[in-house]
């Protein structure tokens, strides 16, 4: 397989808040105008952004040990929100994703990360490309894959390919909230507006 990389896929977080330091000199985060806000299990992102920059302050402040095994939970979640509009093969693969993140490796493993990989290269060699089925076969990929760790980048690029497929963004984010270790708590520790 060969990888073209396409930098239209990366977008740079726009930070929708920002650590102020008050008259007791503690770090709080302030809210920029029009942000989302989050209480809890109730957060949910009014822009997309707004994850890759919860994500972004998340990471910089847990300082988290690098995981490779968040992202592709992140991705089987959301891949189980769209179950009805994939096909048998992009299901069957999910499965295979998943019984591998629950410690059963499959013998498919690694036929379906090489079928969906050259999937993605082919998609991204065509002039025109569904937009929103080429979306589905990278979320299936984000949801094979053993390389990619939890980072803004990922983030970002599995919320994109959500938002692609029809996904909302406050379903989105109650994958994130759900899937990333110590996310939930961080988000009920800070009760802010991100």
């Amino acid at each position: 397989m060969s990888f073209v990389h396409d930098s239209s896929l990366v977008r740079t977080p726009t930070p929708t808040c920002t650590y102020v330091t008050d008259k007791l000199g503690v770090k709080v985060l302030t809210p920029s105008p029009g942000a989302s806000t989050m209480a809890g299990s109730e957060w949910s992102a009014t822009k997309s952004s707004e994850i890759a920059d919860a994500m972004y302050l998340f990471l910089e402040e847990t300082n988290p040990p690098p995981d490779k095994e968040t992202m592709p939970r992140v991705s089987v979640q959301l891949c189980d929100l769209i179950g009805d509009t994939l096909s048998t093969v992009q299901r069957e693969a999910v499965d295979v994703a998943r019984a591998r993140l629950d410690g059963r490796e499959h013998g498919e493993y690694s036929r379906f990360l090489k079928m969906f990989a050259d999937d993605i290269d082919a998609d991204m060699r065509r002039g025109y490309v569904d937009k929103a089925e080429s979306a589905r076969n990278r979320l299936v990929w984000c949801a094979l894959t053993k390389n990619s760790t939890l980072s803004v980048e990922s983030a970002d690029f599995v919320v994109m390919q959500a938002e692609w497929v029809g996904l909302d963004l406050a379903r989105i984010s109650m994958v994130f909230y759900q899937c990333v270790p110590g996310f939930a708590v961080w988000l009920s520790e800070h009760g802010v507006s991100v």
